[in-house]
């Protein structure tokens, strides 16, 4: 045994080897709270309140601009990602997710979270298309008929 690790050793009051297993351990599970990947509400848990289409995923808000209430959210249509910069997946905006009332109406749901700031990427799903936006930008589009197949990654920003 080392020197150096006699020391640790003696400091920690245990082997060092289960010493930094716990260290790792610890690390690991903070970082996981501060980046989860999860996919746009189902439809089913899409309401009309306070003149907004939302859902409430865990602690996490998704509202729709005001609008006139037209019906109830009968499916997903798909969902938008903004690039930070060129085509990267690995840094953007989460712009919306796309659903449609009963009555043909179109809503679009924001991510609306507290405790922010907070960064987006897209997950390794084949779902997302790199496409140009009629403002000539390259977004990424998910048109899927099932939500978690449209799913991203959120990470919180330490300020």
């Amino acid at each position: 045994m080392s020197f150096t690790h006699r020391i640790v050793s003696a400091f920690w009051g245990r082997p060092l080897t289960r010493s930094m297993s716990c260290l790792l351990l610890l690390l690991s599970c903070a970082v996981i709270q501060t980046s989860a990947a999860q996919g746009c509400p189902y439809p089913s848990t899409v309401r009309y309140e306070k003149n907004r289409f939302q859902a409430l995923d865990g602690r996490t808000l998704w509202r729709s601009p005001s609008v006139p209430y037209d019906g109830y959210v009968e499916r997903f249509v798909g969902a938008v990602f903004i690039p930070k910069e060129g085509d990267s997946r690995d840094e953007g905006y989460f712009e919306q997710c796309i659903y449609n009332t009963n009555r043909g109406q179109s809503v679009a749901l924001r991510y609306s979270a507290k405790n922010g700031p907070y960064s987006f990427s897209l997950t390794t799903t084949s779902h997302w298309r790199l496409v140009e936006d009629p403002l000539g930008r390259d977004v990424y589009i998910c048109e899927d008929r099932q939500p978690d197949n449209c799913s991203f990654t959120v990470k919180q920003l330490l300020r």
